[in-house]
């Protein structure tokens, strides 16, 4: 083993390391510094090296802590982790150059969690990612873009993906339940923006909407849709429904449906139209069905709290031309 003998480092860019391993001018033992990459490395053959970690990337990593007072521009010899308070809305961007593959960032939003000052990370234009307070996120880099690890997500199950923005996906397949969606059961999937879906292939429950048994779906209707059991299929806005048997065409079924109270600013005798969703939804009846119906409506005059209610009770159908017509007639109960 020689001894006494100076030691040099190559300095080189990474591009131009890879081109001499390419062309096979590397001499085994040979130190390496990269300058766009700010590490050392070690030639091994003539056509391969061997790059050394920085001390950020091994155990004890390097920590950044700061008040953004600006817009912030990362760069590769930066601190992995990056913890952040502000006061307003602020961009993180991440770098594009003198990047190892697989490096990492984790970004930090540590405003508390009632603030609602967000951080949105960017890859030059293109937006990675949307950080609330008191959450994290994780960026990998595979060698062209930022990969988004979604720290607060949940995907448990075979081919269980596209859960995101606080979703949780649980079960073989279970994917795309996203904005504080939740999907539970194999094949649970498209559950999003609030809505809960939990049992094997519930689907489509969405806007604050629950699916609870075995296919059962809200079927996109919106909040406060409910469909109970297995088959359950709402077709209605603010309706809470549970089919009667296992057939997903079945009419028979139990319904609840709720409209919107309507706040009336005259005494005048004009007829007044309330909606299932308070705006312009009105009750659909299901072709070739019949739609047993017990309506209860309340009045209160909130000045003098003088009360009405009505409780009235029918049936109507739907043919396949979808005609509809009452059943018989209909009973109406007054009370003062």
């Amino acid at each position: 083993m020689a001894r006494n003998i100076l030691l040099k480092f190559l300095r080189t860019t990474k591009s131009n390391l890879d081109s001499q391993k390419t062309a096979g001018n590397l001499i085994e033992g040979e130190p390496y510094f990269i300058t766009d990459e700010q590490r050392l490395a070690i030639g091994t053959a003539t056509n391969n090296y061997v790059e050394l970690a920085k001390k950020s990337e091994v155990g004890g990593e390097a920590v950044n802590i700061e008040n953004l007072t600006a817009d912030k521009y990362l760069t590769a010899s930066d601190a992995p982790i990056q913890m952040y308070t502000c006061s307003a809305e602020r961009y993180i961007y991440l770098p594009m150059t003198g990047l190892s593959l697989g490096q990492k960032f984790v970004i930090w939003n540590l405003n508390a969690s009632s603030s609602s000052v967000i951080l949105r990370v960017f890859q030059q234009s293109i937006e990675r990612g949307y950080i609330t307070s008191g959450t994290k996120y994780e960026f990998r880099w595979d060698g062209t873009n930022w990969i988004a690890e979604w720290s607060d997500n949940i995907a448990i199950g075979y081919s269980s993906f596209g859960n995101y923005n606080f979703g949780i996906g649980i079960g073989n397949s279970a994917s795309n339940n996203y904005t504080h969606g939740i999907g539970i059961g194999s094949n649970a999937n498209s559950n999003y923006s609030y809505g809960v879906g939990i049992g094997f292939n519930a689907t489509l429950n969405l806007n604050y909407a629950v699916g609870l048994g075995a296919y059962s779906t809200s079927n996109q209707k919106g909040a406060g849709t409910i469909a109970i059991g297995a088959f359950s299929r709402a077709e209605r806005n603010r309706e809470i429904v549970s089919t009667a048997n296992t057939s997903t065409t079945n009419k028979a079924q139990m319904t609840i449906q709720k409209f919107v109270e309507k706040d009336l600013s005259s005494n005048g005798d004009a007829w007044q139209e309330l909606f299932i969703d308070g705006s312009g939804a009105r009750l659909v009846i299901i072709p070739s069905s019949v739609y047993h119906f017990l309506i209860q409506i309340n009045a209160i005059d909130k000045v003098n709290f003088a009360v009405k209610t009505w409780k009235i009770e029918g049936a109507i159908k739907r043919d396949n031309a979808n005609n509809t017509t009452l059943v018989g007639s209909t009973t109406t109960v007054t009370s003062a």
